[in-house]
Formats: structure tokens, sequence, C-alpha cells
């Protein structure tokens, strides 16, 4: 079993490597993965104290509310997922997570995907993902059995999730949009709009949820003066849109064209298939 001095040791090594943050997987689940043993608070000390001079955060992958208080507890900069739980969560966790200035990467919309497969509805029939979606990825992810192992019946511990994202908000928590890209029904690219479809209907403005991808991710990771935002000196990574996503959120598809590191992509040469 790793000890608090192996986190250090591994911490430190990944760190020189040059790291933007720290990801530690506390959870011990879930079970069809393998059960493995959960981090323990001592662990996370540890993994603190040993980022803390190269100045990089720490973030806690967490899927239970004990977890998450360790991470809080112990000095961690986030978590990554949020809680689903069965139950309410404590009413002051919101405020605690502010005070201690804790950042959360909910990957909202992942659970949210599973629960719509439940219901016969997920995104496969989407025309602005069918572009990138190979006939192998829509017979596997659309056949019966897959739809049974990924389908999640109760939509409650997902709403509750989104509750929680729009108080983290008001009390002005730091919310940084991830999507768990490689899980099922985790398309990479498309699934960014479902994370930002998702704040939105949870109660964040469009704005506060753009900031999510954008200046509140570089703000996690202390680089507000490389990219996050649009201003001379900063990183030229955009895109085009031809509806503005103020107005509503759902016109970050409407892409015109991609700018990356200041050059024009030509997204007809980008495999698909």
């Amino acid at each position: 079993m790793l000890t608090p001095e192996d986190v250090t040791e591994v911490v430190e090594r990944v760190a020189r490597w040059g790291a933007d943050a720290i990801k530690t997987t506390v959870e011990s689940g879930p079970g069809e993965l393998g059960e493995r043993p959960r981090m323990t608070p001592e662990m996370i000390t540890a993994a603190v104290e040993a980022a803390r001079p190269f100045e990089i955060p720490v973030l806690c992958h967490i899927s239970a509310l004990p977890e998450l208080e360790d991470c809080i507890a112990r000095g961690a900069s986030g978590a990554v997922h949020g809680v689903t739980s069965e139950e309410p969560l404590p009413a002051d966790l919101e405020r605690r997570m502010v005070e201690h200035g804790f950042a959360l990467i909910p990957t909202a919309a992942m659970f949210d995907s599973w629960w719509r497969l439940s219901t016969g509805s997920s995104a496969l029939e989407d025309p602005f993902l069918a572009e990138t979606l190979s006939d192998r990825e829509r017979h596997w992810l659309g056949s019966p059995e897959t739809v049974e192992r990924m389908a999640w019946n109760d939509r409650a511990p997902v709403l509750r999730l989104g509750e929680h994202i729009r108080k983290l908000s008001e009390l002005g928590g730091l919310i940084v949009a991830g999507t768990d890209t490689g899980n099922p029904y985790r398309f990479a690219g498309y699934v960014l709009h479902e994370e930002l479809e998702f704040y939105v209907r949870s109660g964040l403005s469009e704005r506060e949820a753009l900031a999510t991808a954008t200046v509140n991710a570089a703000r996690l990771v202390g680089a507000v003066d490389a990219w996050g935002s649009i201003r001379e000196g900063l990183a030229a990574d955009l895109l085009v849109l031809a509806a503005n996503p103020l107005d509503a959120i759902e016109n970050t598809r409407t892409i015109v064209e991609v700018v990356s590191s200041g050059r024009r992509v030509d997204r007809r040469t980008l495999p698909v298939r």
C-alpha cells in the first residue's frame, strides 16, 4: 500500500516534469472497475504539501461526500467530479468550499447523459455530433447491451448536483468545466457543449457558464496571463461563432471557424472516421 512518503515522491516527480496540476484518486470505487484502497487524509495532506513549492493545484478525484470533506479539510485546491448523493448535501457545504478557495470541476453532463439513456434519449442522433461519430461507435454505443449497462435510472442525484453547482456559483465559488472524455457517451469536443448547457439549465447565466471553460480554467492553474480570455499577448486559440452564446448557450455549437495558436484550422482536413 502507498504511504504519504510515496505520495510526496510521486507529486514532486510529476511537478518537476512541468505539470499544471496534480490529480489524486481519492475514491475507492467504483466496484466494476475493481476496488482499491481509498486515499487517506494523511496522503492528501502529503500531496498538498509536496505541490506547494511548485505552486500548482492538487485536485481530488471523488464521488462521495466523505471524500470531498477530507479534501476540503486537508487543503486541496478542488474536486474533480461532483457528489451525486442520494441524500441532501450539508447546507453549509458551498460556503465552506468558497471560504477554502476550493474549486469544483463537476463533469455534471456525464451523469446527466447516462440518465437520459434511461429515457431512451442520447446524443447519438444529434446532427451536430454525427459528422465525427464513426459507424462502429454508433453501433456499439447504441446496442441494447451498452445502453442497459450505462443507463442511470434515478435522476434525483443529478438534479441535486445541479443545485449544488448553482449555489456554489451564487456564492462566488470557482467552477471549471470538465467532461471526463473517454467514458462511454463522452465524445471529445461535443461533451463540452453539453456541460455548459447543463450549467445554464441549473441556473448559471450564459456568461457564467462560458467563464467555466475559459477564464476560470486559467485561474485554476495560474495561467490568466497566458490564456483563458481574449486580449493582446494571450494565446490566440479561438472559436468563431455565427451566433452569440450570451443570448443562448446552445450557440456555442454554431462554429464558423477555429483558430489555434493564431492559425486558422481547416476543419475539413481533420480525420473524423
